[in-house]
Order: C-alpha cells, then sequence, then structure tokens
C-alpha cells in the first residue's frame, strides 16, 4: 500500500519455472512447470449511499513464462488477465457483496484453451459472526455451461 492511502493495494508476485522430478509418473507428461509473474492493483472507495457502503475495483495481469513444448502438455508463453468491481451493501446486521468482472485466458497450447469469462457473485458476511457465504458464477464467451462455485467460510477463534 502506498505510504498514506490505505484505500489502494498494489501486488507483485514472481514464481520461476519449477522442474518435476522423481516420479516417472509425472515426468512421462510434464517435466516443467512454467514460471509466472502476476501483477495487480485494488482500490476502494468509501462511503458511499452517505453511509458504510464501499466500492471495490481491481485489474491483475498474470504471465506464464518458460513453458514447454514437449511430453503430453505443450505449455506456450501466454498473458492472461482480469479486471472487476465488488459493491459492499452495508446494512444493520451484515455485509453483502456483489461482483461482476471479466477474464481473459488465451489459449497457451494443447489442452490449454482459451477460456473468456464474465464473472459475478453475491456473498453475506454477518457482522459478530464467524462465518459466511459467497456464491460465484463464470459464463464462458463461447457459451455453454455456466460455473458455479459456493464458499462457506468459518474463522476460528475471535
Amino acid at each position: 500500500m502506498p505510504g498514506g492511502n490505505s484505500n489502494v493495494s498494489y501486488g507483485l508476485s514472481v514464481r520461476t519455472p519449477i522442474q518435476v522430478g522423481g516420479s516417472s509418473t509425472t515426468k512421462a507428461f510434464y517435466e516443467r512447470i512454467p514460471g509466472k509473474v502476476s501483477a495487480s492493483v485494488a482500490m476502494r472507495r468509501d462511503n458511499l449511499r452517505g453511509g458504510n457502503d464501499y466500492l471495490v475495483y481491481g485489474a491483475q495481469l498474470d504471465a506464464y513464462l518458460f513453458g514447454q513444448g514437449d511430453k503430453v502438455f505443450e505449455r506456450d508463453t501466454t498473458l492472461a488477465g482480469g479486471a472487476g468491481v465488488e459493491y459492499n451493501y452495508v446494512t444493520s446486521g451484515a455485509r453483502i457483496p456483489l461482483r461482476v468482472g471479466y477474464g481473459v485466458v488465451p489459449s497457451a497450447g494443447n489442452l490449454f484453451k482459451a477460456r473468456n469469462a464474465l464473472t459475478f457473485g453475491i456473498g453475506y458476511k454477518p457482522f459478530g459472526r464467524n462465518y459466511g457465504f459467497d456464491l460465484n458464477f463464470a459464463a464462458p464467451s463461447t457459451g455453454g455451461t455456466v460455473d458455479a462455485a459456493l464458499a462457506v467460510t468459518y474463522r476460528f477463534g475471535k
């Protein structure tokens, strides 16, 4: 976070390629997991509707580098990314996040097809409770089945 602005966050992650070894089974398919560089930014805008509601918006780019083109899996160098926005509606008893975004993942070789998708979801986080719920969907731009995910979280302790 830049000094003096706790409503902005930058991220950077680097993973070098990983040599897979010690197993003849995995080596038969793939010998190296590509490296990855991720860069992101997220911003928060407070006091919407004159209250505690807030908006979070952000973007992330992921570069997959130094893949390998032999064996069963071919993994090409690829640049993927996404952006989204989340509105957090605050009631007297809970926070209800509503989110929408779009992800772009181009083809990265055989068995790694392009996957661009509109994503959206809703959550429920009651105040003073250790649990929460999130329901999320991804609608691929090529049509077909919409992915759905339900997350139930529980925080142990206080």
